[in-house]
């Protein structure tokens, strides 16, 4: 007969083996990168990596026949992906589409639901209301920015479309308005967009019942030919920071939820003093603390790194190589452990591991097999 001391060891014993396989399976099945690209042929579309905790990537399949889903996001009950196909040629419409899948929770398989135009040329930026119902796009040709109804995954009509008509200074690049990204602010009644053309970041009211964006009189206005591309909320949602892509540097301003107006307080270069050389950046994010911003630098092939201060305003502490050429997209692990780089011309995804300084450290480069543009991850337990 076993003695009550031993009865209660080998129950713990017991359970200690099975907290240890739940987290085995935690993580054997970790998280799931979905990786938006520029195409070349049918067999090239998007990829799909497993992640560990660390941030090493393993390729798990690809979901191919996808024509330049080059922006993609997922939708807040991680059930959907929806992706913007950068195209010109989207039957007689001379546009592009966006696109509508279903996601395999456990395998990271999707299943096409739809495919609908995009009311404007080489959509390049896609993103969701919080409660997913409607879809936010915005076109860098025909000057266009629109929302949608979705029901159940499938993209339906066009809620509202609104055309903008700008230029800048740079002719080569601002000979028109050119929509380059839209998205909704924490409480999700305002939305904003930045138009590559104009130098303008334009200001919408959005109805959460239907969808509808109106356009606000109060938009904010960059630097002659800055070239607005991306931008990022603070964590309090009170400050905006917005990239410029023409001119390499990142304006901030204070906004006003009152009166709706906008204070600019600091200007600041993303690349080193000595660097004078062509130079493009494409993509900005806050860690998850709130203490580090980040911006990708094409043509300097870096990732820019900055102390954001108690005031908002930004000090750089450096650059970081890219180990890869034109690193477009990049994205931060929800927990702040690591960064991955999505390496454009070069075709690579690069890991870093995130210090506690902000600093990033090396730890793995992954060859992919289209021209990795996008990047958006998923975690195995929708957390």
């Amino acid at each position: 007969m076993y003695s009550l001391t031993g009865i209660l060891l080998l129950l713990l014993f017991l359970n200690l083996l099975s907290c240890q396989g739940n987290e085995m399976i935690k993580s054997e099945n970790g998280r799931l990168l979905f990786v938006g690209s520029y195409t070349e042929n049918s067999d090239q579309g998007i990829e799909i990596y497993q992640v560990d905790e660390s941030g090493r990537l393993t390729l798990k399949s690809v979901q191919k026949n996808i024509d330049n889903p080059s922006y993609i996001t997922i939708s807040p009950d991680k059930k959907y992906l929806y992706a913007a196909n950068e195209l010109m040629n989207y039957t007689d419409k001379n546009g592009g589409y966006i696109s509508s899948y279903s996601i395999n929770q456990e395998t990271g398989g999707l299943t096409f639901i739809n495919k609908i135009f995009s009311e404007g040329g080489a959509p390049c930026y896609i993103t969701t209301s919080n409660d997913g119902q409607f879809l936010l796009v915005s076109n860098y040709m025909q000057e266009t920015v629109a929302s949608f109804l979705v029901n159940n995954g499938k993209i339906e009509k066009a809620v509202s479309v609104i055309k903008h008509n700008g230029q800048g200074p740079n002719t080569n690049r601002q000979d028109a308005s050119h929509m380059h990204s839209i998205r909704l602010d924490k409480k999700n009644n305002i939305a904003f967009a930045a138009d590559l053309g104009a130098d303008k970041v334009y200001v919408y009211d959005f109805d959460k019942e239907n969808g509808e964006l109106s356009e606000k009189e109060n938009s904010i206005s960059l630097a002659a030919g800055a070239g607005p591309r991306h931008f990022e909320f603070s964590k309090d949602g009170k400050t905006i920071y917005i990239l410029n892509e023409l001119n390499s540097t990142i304006e901030i301003f204070k906004i006003n939820k009152e009166n709706g107006n906008r204070n600019h307080i600091q200007t600041i270069s993303t690349l080193p003093k000595d660097y004078s050389n062509k130079n493009y950046p494409a993509d900005i994010h806050i860690s998850p603390s709130g203490e580090y911003l980040y911006t990708s630098n094409r043509g300097h092939n870096s990732i820019a790194i900055f102390e954001i201060r108690k005031d908002d305003t930004l000090k750089m502490l450096g650059t970081n190589a890219v180990h890869g050429d034109w690193p477009r997209n990049f994205m931060i692990d929800p927990l702040g452990k690591y960064l991955l780089v999505a390496n454009q011309k070069s075709k690579n995804i690069v890991t870093f591991s995130i210090e506690k300084n902000g600093g990033l450290t090396k730890i793995q480069s992954t060859t992919t097999i289209a021209s990795p543009v996008c990047l958006q991850v998923l975690n195995a337990d929708n957390k």
